[in-house]
């Protein structure tokens, strides 16, 4: 969910932000759309954020949050006198891509914890098509009508590409299947894995969620 809402929202936020908040708002395009669409990364840093918490890893977060920062301050030192809220937003998602990078690096090598990475990577594909569609559609009518359409023909451009790619390890969706029973009443659980398995079917000898 992370990666198309983040991509797509970046496609069509030349069109939103204008119609939404008036045309006073475009020199504010760049920048809302640099962060919308690097929002995903500072999403991804939770995870490997939490595997170090339950390791009681803490003693990592003392330096490399410190670290963080002062980058983070020397860069916008640099950047935002000549590029403005673009240069902070840039500066922005460089900072915290290689905090994801530095957090995904300690969970690999000290924690023996592999990131899915290749499965990372379909997902964030799929996603990047489906924004591409969603642009594609802004291009052929940059109106309320686009604006609308737009979000519907890149979701199911999205769906599709997941299922074309197998982007969704199977074991996901045996664990989402264990889980829907507690979210969901009993009659949308059915209908949800039905769902969910044209997305990403089961394979092997996946067992079966009761």
């Amino acid at each position: 969910f992370i990666f198309p809402v983040c991509f797509g929202g970046a496609a069509i936020m030349p069109e939103f932000l204008p119609l939404v908040f008036g045309q006073e708002f475009i020199p504010a395009v760049p920048s809302a759309t640099i962060l919308i669409g690097t929002a995903c990364i500072t999403a991804m840093t939770i995870f490997p954020s939490a595997m170090i918490a339950a390791r009681e890893r803490s003693d990592f977060f003392l330096w490399g949050s410190p670290s963080m920062a002062v980058i983070m301050v020397v860069l916008l030192a640099l950047a935002v006198p000549s590029g403005g809220a673009v240069g902070a937003s840039i500066v922005r998602a460089i900072v915290h891509s290689l905090w994801l990078i530095l957090l995904c690096y300690y969970c690999w090598s000290r924690l023996l914890m592999r990131p899915p990475i290749w499965d990372l990577i379909k997902i964030g594909s799929s996603a990047a098509v489906c924004a591409g569609v969603a642009y594609l559609v802004l291009e052929w009518h940059g109106d309320l009508f686009g604006l609308l359409l737009a979000p519907v023909a890149g979701t199911l451009t999205y769906l599709v590409c997941l299922r074309l790619a197998s982007a969704i390890p199977p074991d996901d969706v045996v664990v989402l299947g264990y889980n829907l029973g507690s979210a969901l009443p009993a009659p949308l659980v059915t209908l949800a894995m039905r769902f969910i398995e044209l997305v990403a079917p089961r394979r092997g000898s996946q067992t079966e969620a009761s």
